[in-house]
């Protein structure tokens, strides 16, 4: 798979599938997965746990309110090992969906790119429309059997885990993950492009910034590139996700403060 990749051999249909089995696993291995984990399972507990007791006694009630002020300094999450176990369950229907579009390595013969802890970027070909928007929620009736009536019951705070630009891979055109400085996996539904395709220099710098402030955009917790690539580091992380400056000690490195 390697010598596919960076030695310019033709990919076969093993080495498609290895590829295509890495880049699922870039996709549901990262920190921000586990997160989105950590905060259903926060928001599961807190649901099941954190309703008023109905018809208790005083010692009841005194107990309920002493699990509400731990959980007001308090946060539930699932064990690290969770993730772990869903990232095969994950990434197998992900690695299924690849294999059905074609591959190709991407070659280019300037500028440089970098990558970060969410390095499977993915674009649209009608990349200036609206984001998503999560509807209101609808006010619906509950029956109180207790008292014969019917009460109106609305939800007021929507809980947003997941970002609506991550539309997913179904919906995505094109699929990029960089693997070198200058080398790139490169995934689009109907390609004509060969296996291996060399850009022009021309090419290689529109493709490398168009690429590298997809990535930067959509890192999570840190950026990194080559060496003698600091300077794509420059501009900070976007406001979603935490601030980071470059360590000298460690060049192409961020580390969030």
């Amino acid at each position: 798979m390697t010598s596919a990749v960076t030695w310019g051999r033709p990919i076969t249909p093993e080495d498609k599938t290895d590829l295509c089995i890495f880049t699922a696993f870039q996709l549901v291995r990262g920190l921000r997965k586990r997160r989105e984990i950590e905060l259903m399972s926060n928001f599961y507990v807190r649901i099941m746990q954190l309703n008023a007791p109905v018809g208790a006694g005083r010692h009841e009630i005194a107990a309920y309110r002493e699990m509400l002020r731990d959980f007001r300094t308090l946060e539930v999450t699932s064990h690290p090992n969770e993730h772990v176990s869903l990232m095969g369950k994950l990434a197998e229907p992900l690695s299924e969906h690849l294999l059905n579009r074609p591959l190709t390595v991407v070659e280019l013969t300037d500028s440089a790119l970098l990558t970060c802890d969410e390095p499977v970027a993915t674009f649209e070909d009608q990349e200036n429309g609206p984001d998503p928007v999560i509807p209101q929620a609808r006010r619906r009736t509950r029956s109180r059997r207790r008292r014969g009536q019917g009460e109106i019951r609305q939800t007021r705070t929507l809980i947003q885990v997941q970002s609506t630009r991550n539309r997913g891979l179904a919906r995505a055109d094109d699929i990029v993950v960089p693997v070198g400085r200058r080398t790139l996996l490169f995934s689009h539904p109907v390609a004509t492009v060969p296996s291996h395709f060399r850009m022009t220099p021309e090419e290689s710098r529109e493709a490398a910034v168009k690429v590298n402030k997809r990535l930067l955009a959509q890192a999570y917790f840190m950026a990194f590139a080559h060496p003698d690539d600091r300077h794509l580091l420059a501009d900070p992380l976007a406001r979603s996700t935490a601030s980071a400056v470059s360590i000298p000690s460690r060049p192409g490195w961020r580390k969030p403060l």
